[in-house]
């Protein structure tokens, strides 16, 4: 009777461990989805902004790096001690990064609002040096086009 255990328990085992792997090669498979568009609006709010049409951006490298930094931009807390509380009505660009239809990330980027980056209107972020010039490169649109001032 002892005999016949152990190849049920190696059985067990063996069966545990493909199920296991197949497991992990799910999770690194998950962790490799990434955008392959960037699909930009803006609102019209504010005088001396120039009309802005819908850009879809299908340059993956630059997709992804701008994906990357955004993913990666410090968190914030917007607070009265901050100057930020109170953001005045300013033309805010709404990013969504796309793989196919489903949206990975939703970003909006306030123009005029001490450079925070909302995350899928919950996380607030702060803008690095060299945010804007990264997005224009991204969209192909100039700073002075889409921040002037």
């Amino acid at each position: 009777m002892a005999k016949r255990q152990i190849p049920e328990l190696v059985m067990v085992f063996l069966l545990a461990l493909l199920f296991g792997s197949c497991s992990s090669m799910q999770t690194s498979l998950a962790k490799s989805v990434v955008p392959i568009t960037l699909q930009v609006t803006r609102n019209d709010l504010g005088p001396g902004y120039p009309s802005f049409s819908t850009h879809i951006v299908k340059n993956v490298a630059k997709v992804q790096q701008l994906y990357h930094t955004i993913s990666t931009l410090p968190k914030a807390s917007l607070t009265s001690g901050t100057g930020c509380a109170d953001i005045p009505p300013t033309p805010i660009y709404h990013l969504s990064f796309l793989q196919g239809t489903t949206a990975l990330l939703k970003a909006d980027v306030p123009v005029e609002a001490c450079g925070v980056v909302m995350l899928n209107q919950q996380e607030v972020r702060w803008q690095t040096e060299g945010f804007w010039q990264q997005f224009s490169a991204t969209v192909g649109v100039p700073e002075s086009v889409l921040a002037p001032n």
